[in-house]
């Protein structure tokens, strides 16, 4: 990473300079540091330039997780630190527009290890030393809809809905489309297409069922 030059307007620095103020943006608590300083060790092995000049490094949150884990390994690092600290640099680069999104993600991850991803989202943006109004008003967005979500115990993860595997079969779905049914399901009560209402869910499966005649 050093002297790595990134060739973009969204950063001021090279990786090395930019990870040195993200682990410095961090609390210091050996999990959160330790993400900060691997969360873009994968940068020089995704660099593309286009034809304006301008570098791309799509690929390298889920490329340094890979990375990170061998070094973790390597420096005896539980099971359960090497998780996380994975699981935050893999989904450092996602955006949070809107509450489908914060929902999709406390629902992969739960909701302390997202609390945990938006520090170092925050970490990481703070270091860029280029400020973007944008960036910091989807984190905001984030955070205050996480609390919301939780205080008023909204669905987010697939065990909160209304309705279950079982409900699914009496249907008629069987095998994998069980889980198919449940996903579909989910992401309509979490876009605000479809109530979090036991019946409304079941009305729905059979009208997908209905579909499928």
């Amino acid at each position: 990473m050093y002297g790595f030059l990134q060739h973009t307007p969204f950063h001021k620095y090279d990786v090395w300079e930019h990870t040195l103020n993200a682990v410095g943006n961090i609390s210091d608590e050996p999990v959160l540091r330790m993400t900060m300083l691997l969360h873009d060790i994968a940068k020089p092995d995704c660099l593309t330039i286009d034809k304006k000049g301008v570098g791309h490094f799509k690929g390298h949150a889920p490329l340094g997780a890979v990375k990170a884990k061998k070094i973790l390994e390597r420096l005896r690092f539980s099971n359960k630190e090497i998780k996380l600290i994975t699981t935050l640099i893999e989904n450092h680069r996602d955006t949070y527009k809107c509450d489908s999104d914060v929902k999709r993600m406390m629902g992969r991850v739960g909701e302390d290890t997202f609390r945990l991803l938006l520090k170092v989202k925050r970490a990481d943006d703070g270091a860029k030393g280029v400020y973007f109004e944008k960036d910091k008003l989807r984190l905001d967005f984030a955070e205050k809809r996480l609390d919301e979500i939780i205080n008023n115990n909204e669905c987010y993860r697939i065990s909160d809905m209304k309705i279950n595997g079982c409900d699914i079969s009496n249907v008629g779905f069987n095998g994998k489309q069980v889980g198919e049914i449940l996903n579909i399901l989910y992401e309509k009560v979490i876009s605000g297409e479809l109530l979090n209402d036991r019946k409304c869910l079941i009305d729905c499966a059979e009208t997908l069922k209905l579909k499928q005649i």
